[in-house]
């Protein structure tokens, strides 16, 4: 599929949250709702989207998994691109546009990395205070402090095995 205008009925979705996905849309007539779930399946709305928007983008630079799902809000219009069609196109621009671009995409990929690694920093905070809170009363003051060092030690390996699969593009 290179480029294709298609009609989006309310309450569909076409890009789903955690889906893999190698094209983008840009909306010709519509709205739309970005959104993500939480572990406790909340949707959580991240924005809203209209004619001139595009969503997801980052299939054009990468084919990792979608990381918000997209709904329409109304009976909508989009036009659907390949990222086969995106990078035809890129080589055909300038090379000073190019070379800006790649630059570009490289800072909001690092970004979006950085972001991810605070998400999960305090998701296991937080994991980490409910789990010390809980048990504190229960353990001596030296079991405590073991049991606190034993845990301390596994997020220690947990960021590394992070960081290995990263360096490595693994999908976590």
């Amino acid at each position: 599929m290179s480029r294709e205008i298609k009609f989006v009925p309310k309450g569909h979705s076409l890009v789903k949250e955690g889906d893999e996905g190698d094209n983008a849309y840009l909306i010709q007539a519509g709205k739309f709702v970005v959104f993500r779930t939480t572990r406790d399946l909340k949707r959580v709305e991240l924005s809203v989207l209209e004619p001139g928007d595009i969503f997801g983008e980052m299939a054009l630079f990468n084919q990792k998994m979608r990381t918000a799902s997209v709904e329409a809000q109304e009976d909508s219009y989009v036009i659907e691109f390949s990222q086969s069609l995106f990078h035809k196109k890129l080589q055909r621009s300038d090379v000073t546009v190019q070379a800006v671009f790649k630059m570009m995409v490289r800072r909001l990929l690092v970004s979006n990395d950085l972001q991810s690694d605070l998400r999960l920093q305090k998701y296991i905070d937080e994991a980490l205070r409910d789990i010390m809170t809980e048990i504190e009363h229960e353990l001596t003051d030296k079991d405590y402090e073991k049991f606190k060092g034993e845990v301390d030690d596994m997020i220690k390996g947990l960021k590394e095995r992070v960081t290995f699969y990263k360096e490595h593009q693994y999908r976590l």
